[in-house]
């Protein structure tokens, strides 16, 4: 899968990466406590076309409301303004 950016969240110190199979609307953290805008999986291909994806930023343990929606089946993000 080809790496994944975003833009960085004011303040925050982490994120979170989900995924769910597309349609599915249940989703499972792929990866957390990741200091950068930007993340590549390196453990199993992804079929493309085939999830949903988004984006958590956090400082410390606190959500910062910058939620970044992601472009459905595909592995790049999109962000919508931060909240």
């Amino acid at each position: 899968m080809p790496p994944m950016t975003w833009s960085p969240v004011t303040n925050a110190d982490n994120y979170e990466v989900w995924y769910s199979v597309h349609g599915t609307n249940i989703y499972t953290l792929l990866e957390d406590n990741l200091e950068n805008a930007g993340y590549t999986h390196n453990v199993a291909p992804l079929v493309p076309n085939t999830y949903d994806w988004f984006v958590e930023a956090y400082q410390g343990n606190a959500f910062l409301g910058g939620f970044f929606a992601v472009s459905p089946r595909t592995p790049n993000l999109y962000a919508i303004a931060p909240a």
